[in-house]
């Protein structure tokens, strides 16, 4: 059963670094675009889109730091768990209140999907991150 956990924390573990490295780079490679497409978010204020626009792909390459990290291993999972929540929030969120055009900052191949699979693909990651959460605090339990 420890083995299956652990396989399963260094599963997710691998996955969210990948996408949190992989979603930095593609918003830091076209920040301008990025910038540009968090401008037309009608949620976001206008003053704080310069500020966002750096301090998203820094927060997700901080977020795969802790990941990798084993000291921080449960900090990284709180903090892919909060972070997926939030994105998933403010995503369902445009889609409820605005139905027109919903504008997409999203980065590389994640901008291509729909909104239907990018809530879908959101939800996986947050349900994956918070699984291993208590995956990790059950792990940790069971050795005392």
């Amino acid at each position: 059963m420890i083995m299956m956990r652990n396989l399963y924390l260094s599963i997710v573990r691998l996955l969210l670094v990948f996408l949190f490295v992989y979603a930095a780079i593609s918003k830091l490679a076209v920040v301008d675009l990025f910038q540009s497409q968090m401008y037309e978010s009608p949620l976001l204020p206008q003053y704080f889109v310069p500020f966002l626009a750096y301090f998203v792909p820094i927060l997700e390459l901080g977020i795969a730091l802790f990941l990798v990290s084993g000291q921080n291993l449960l900090n990284g999972l709180y903090a892919s768990f909060g972070i997926m929540l939030m994105f998933t929030l403010y995503m369902i969120g445009l889609i409820s209140i605005f139905t027109d055009k919903i504008p997409c900052a999203c980065g590389g191949i994640l901008g291509k999907l729909g909104y239907t699979e990018h809530i879908i693909f959101n939800i996986i990651f947050t349900l994956l991150a918070l699984l291993a959460i208590f995956v990790h605090t059950s792990k940790n339990k069971s050795k005392t």
